[in-house]
């Protein structure tokens, strides 16, 4: 793995990254439709059961099912530090091209979430 990752980490501008990242995402898009066929077919065939979309606060290992959030605000923590840089290698650069930015990514990681 650090193979692969050691030369990305040493690129001079983050635009050096929008093949990978682009790559990384559509990876992402795949898993999400791989696994959402893979159950829609079980679901069918009644081999599991209806997913839950909320938490079943009655169980005892509810507070461990929420403990999942944990990855995700660690990962959106670390990653709030690169906003600066995207911001200087926008191109035609100004708030509202940021906030469209911004609007676009958070619903790509909803519908990847979701």
């Amino acid at each position: 793995m650090v193979v692969f990752l050691a030369p990305l980490c040493v690129l001079d501008r983050i635009d050096s990254l929008s093949m990978t990242s682009a790559a990384s995402v559509a990876l992402a898009v795949v898993f999400v439709v791989v696994c959402f066929a893979v159950a829609f077919i079980k679901l069918i065939e009644g081999k599991i059961e209806a997913p839950r979309m909320s938490p079943d606060f009655g169980s005892k290992m509810a507070i461990l099912d929420l403990l999942v959030v944990i990855p995700i605000m660690t990962n959106a923590y670390v990653c709030h530090v690169n906003v600066q840089p995207i911001y200087n290698e926008l191109e035609g650069r100004s708030p509202q091209k940021m906030n469209q930015l911004g609007r676009i990514t958070t619903a790509l990681c909803v519908v990847v979430y979701a």
